[in-house]
C-alpha cells in the first residue's frame, strides 16, 4: 500500500511540476505577444498623431490660400472700379490705364496659380484624410486583437485558478 502511495504522490509531483512550468511558458507566450501588440499599437498611434499634425498643417496651409484667392478677387474688383471711373478721362491717363490692365493680368495669373494650388492642396487633403481613415481602421483592428488577448489571459488565469482550486 505504502508502494502505491509513494508512485501517486510521485505522479501528482510531476503533474503540478507539469503544470507550473506549462504556465509559465503560457505566460512568456502570451507576454511577448501582448509587447508586440502594444508595440505595433504605439507604433500606429504616433503614425496616426503624425498624419494628424500634417493635415492640420495642409488644412491651414488651404485657408491661407482661400485667403490670399479672397484677396486678389478683391483687388480685381477694385482694378475693374478704378477702370471704370478712369475711362471718361482717356487722354491723361491712358499710361495709367496700360499699368492697371498689366496689373490686372498679372492678377490674373496670380489668380489662377493659386486656384491650381487649392486643387492640388484639395487633392492632398483628400489622400491624407483617407489614409487617416486606413489608420483609425488599423487601430480599431489592434485593439480588437488587444481585447482578445487580454480575453485570452483571463480565461488562461480562470483555468489556473480552477485548476488550483481542484487539482
Amino acid at each position: 500500500m505504502s508502494f502505491i502511495n509513494r508512485n501517486a504522490n510521485l505522479i501528482l509531483l510531476f503533474l503540478i511540476v507539469g503544470s507550473a512550468i506549462a504556465l509559465v511558458g503560457l505566460t512568456v507566450f502570451f507576454q511577448r505577444n501582448f509587447q508586440d501588440v502594444n508595440l505595433r499599437y504605439n507604433e500606429k498611434l504616433t503614425a496616426l498623431k503624425n498624419i494628424s499634425d500634417t493635415l492640420e498643417m495642409q488644412q491651414s496651409l488651404v485657408i491661407q490660400a482661400k485667403q490670399e484667392l479672397d484677396l486678389l478677387r478683391a483687388r480685381d474688383v477694385d482694378f475693374s472700379q478704378k477702370f471704370t471711373s478712369v475711362k471718361d478721362i482717356k487722354e491723361n491717363l491712358e499710361d495709367e490705364r496700360q499699368n492697371l490692365l498689366l496689373d490686372k493680368a498679372d492678377l490674373t495669373l496670380r489668380l489662377a496659380k493659386s486656384e491650381a494650388n487649392v486643387t492640388i492642396l484639395s487633392d492632398e487633403s483628400r489622400k491624407f484624410k483617407l489614409l487617416y481613415r486606413n489608420l483609425q481602421v488599423d487601430y480599431s483592428q489592434l485593439e480588437n486583437d488587444n481585447d482578445a488577448l487580454k480575453n485570452k489571459v483571463s480565461k488562461l488565469e480562470k483555468e489556473i485558478s480552477d485548476l488550483k482550486k481542484n487539482p
